[in-house]
């Protein structure tokens, strides 16, 4: 078999490859997305024993592997593809050069004869499992019993007094949500006929991932008032 990436193919035989998938989890413990690497060593070849074939070979091999955003894909000796394929259409923002091409070995003929190489593409993949990434609620509540204050006096020290014997009952709703691939819905009000005033949605930015875009945050911030107390729970996820 042999390895290909973007038009680029090396000799049959020439790498030895290690596929590891590793995947990530959101809050709920769900595997959102896997990451793909494909860690490669090879060794290219010089039958003539030219010096200037062998450093035309390993340009070759570097400048295949200059550029992100290229299929990988391992193929049968007729040319047909194997499973083993990292398209960079499916990867979030496309396949990666995560470790560029390097040359472990330098003893005896290498670069003459025979040269040592290694390399590591990595690819991020949907796997459609969930669509948040991470949630959280909270809810403040204050006022409803009695409101004192201090009289200051001439002489001696400060009197408290009371100055109101019932206050506005007051809470704030407010949370966090961050979506995988596009903002998240955010929950109503707790209490609609409380609340004092609308809106208070804030979107940020999504994260970078190449061509691609992930993590949308959204927050939201509700606040009440009211005559009679407010009762009720964070909205869960």
């Amino acid at each position: 078999m042999y390895l290909a990436y973007g038009t680029y193919s090396h000799s049959q035989g020439e790498t030895a490859i290690q596929i590891t998938r590793t995947p990530e989890y959101n809050e709920a413990a769900q595997a959102w997305a896997y990451r793909e690497r494909w860690d490669v060593q090879g060794l290219l070849t010089n039958n003539s024993g030219s010096l200037a074939d062998m450093q035309t070979a390993i340009a070759a091999l570097e400048a295949a592997y200059a550029s992100d955003g290229y299929d990988l894909v391992l193929h049968l000796p007729d040319g047909t593809a194997t499973n083993h394929a990292m398209r960079t259409a499916g990867a979030i923002g496309g396949t990666r050069i995560v470790q560029p091409v390097s040359y472990p070995e330098g003893s005896g003929p290498e670069g003459v004869t025979y040269r040592s190489y290694s390399l590591a593409v990595e690819g991020l993949f949907l796997t459609g499992v969930g669509t948040l990434l991470s949630w959280v609620e909270s809810i403040s509540f204050s006022g409803g019993g009695p409101v004192y204050g201090h009289i200051e006096t001439l002489k001696g020290l400060p009197v408290k007094q009371k100055l109101r014997s019932a206050s506005v009952y007051r809470a704030i709703q407010q949370g966090e949500a961050v979506g995988i691939s596009a903002y998240p819905s955010v929950p109503a009000a707790i209490w609609p006929t409380a609340q004092v005033r609308t809106g208070g949605i804030r979107r940020q930015s999504p994260r970078r991932q190449g061509s691609s875009y992930i993590e949308f945050p959204v927050s939201w911030n509700y606040e009440f008032e009211s005559a009679y107390p407010l009762v009720g729970n964070p909205t869960r996820w």
